[in-house]
């Protein structure tokens, strides 16, 4: 995924293995907390549940939760702030083409 460079520039930064373990640990108790918080607000939400075993014989259980959130910006004021961010690029350079 990256050139040789910037994984030797990766390699070079000092991190130790209980560094990532507790990074990795705060990550997945925010994402918990986050849930939790979003299926509190919203009153309704549909689980699914899949059971299944991998390669070592392993059961895997995934859960599946559906739930409806108020949407905090409209898609159209996604698209619109897109377009006036790239425009003045696009118009240049198709100036500079032809």
């Amino acid at each position: 995924m990256l050139d040789g460079k910037s994984a030797d520039k990766i390699k070079c930064v000092p991190i130790s293995d209980t560094t990532v373990s507790r990074r990795i640990s705060d990550i997945a108790e925010n994402l918990e907390l986050q849930l939790v918080s979003h299926l509190q607000t919203a009153g309704e939400f549909a689980i699914q549940l899949d059971e299944s075993t991998d390669i070592s014989n392993c059961a895997v259980l995934l859960v599946y939760v559906r739930y409806k959130q108020p949407v905090m910006m409209e898609l159209g004021d996604i698209v619109s702030s897109t377009v006036k961010r790239w425009l003045p690029k696009v118009s240049q350079t198709i100036s500079e083409v032809f």
